[in-house]
């Protein structure tokens, strides 16, 4: 019996201890909006390969953020970095932004924060609710689909023209953007909504692109010009970089096979 009651004003006092936590937190929770390139923004931050890279302690806190989306965490907790709630934010959308794989991923953050304001507790992120229950089953045979057509000692070069035909081959520029400049589904600025259901806009073919380059072992980055309202990618080939735009190699109205193939190093 002493055993048991032992047991019992444990669990009690453990109980306790969360509620209390979470209580505390609620109070002091900070909501923000994250500009995130699969919700549409053609700003944000993103790892750039050659420039400043994370410091130990970040990259440490980006990993933690990273897998916890992965796994879709309610609540990621983030006391142990002790970083501020603008360093968590910025790491969360340079997170969200580096991995088109986080496509159920949304822009509206919450944080929770100490008393003071000044340490993030923990994250809560946003998940698409507008995606089917399957959506990353559908999204792993998608991109399983696309790399198919990679063939075995395929030169980078290859792998990033057969990649390019695939999506310019499958995917349709979004017939909604195309005729009154709103998207038919908010998807089409994903990955997702490329790969698996063959509409996008810029954002979604660049993402995707991205997500299908890395995947095949390529370095690959996505970049926007606000005044052209438009994205593409910059691609790493046998060392050096080129601009490569699906968007405007897939011609409207769709037609397979006849996308055009444009290779620019940059300037």
């Amino acid at each position: 019996m002493k055993y048991k009651f032992a047991a019992v004003l444990l669990l009690l006092v453990v109980s306790l201890s969360c509620t209390a936590w979470a209580a505390g937190a609620e109070q002091e929770v900070v909501t923000c909006q994250v500009n995130l390139f699969q919700c549409g923004s053609l700003e944000g931050t993103q790892t750039i390969l050659g420039q400043v890279t994370l410091l130990g302690s970040e990259e440490e806190a980006y990993q933690w953020i990273y897998q916890g989306l992965l796994a879709r965490q309610d609540e990621i907790r983030m006391t142990q970095f002790q970083i501020s709630r603008w360093e968590a934010a910025a790491l969360y959308k340079q997170v969200v932004n580096d991995k088109p794989e986080l496509f159920y991923v949304g822009g509206q953050l919450r944080l929770w924060i100490d008393d003071d304001y000044s340490t993030v507790l923990g994250i809560m992120p946003e998940y698409l609710e507008n995606l089917p229950a399957d959506a990353g089953e559908m999204m792993e045979q998608a991109i399983a689909a696309a790399l198919s057509r990679v063939e075995p000692g395929m030169s980078q070069a290859e792998k990033a023209l057969v990649l390019h035909d695939y999506l310019v081959d499958t995917v349709v520029y979004d017939r909604g953007f195309l005729v009154n400049g709103e998207v038919s589904d908010s998807a089409a600025y994903s990955a997702y909504g490329a790969l698996v259901n063959g509409d996008a806009v810029c954002n979604g073919y660049a993402l995707a692109y991205q997500l299908l380059l890395k995947q095949a072992g390529l370095n690959a980055i996505k970049v926007t010009s606000i005044s052209m309202e438009h994205a593409w990618n910059l691609v790493e080939i046998d060392g050096s970089w080129y601009h490569v735009d699906t968007t405007w190699d897939d011609p409207a109205p769709n037609l397979e096979g006849g996308g055009n193939h444009f290779l620019f190093p940059p300037l």
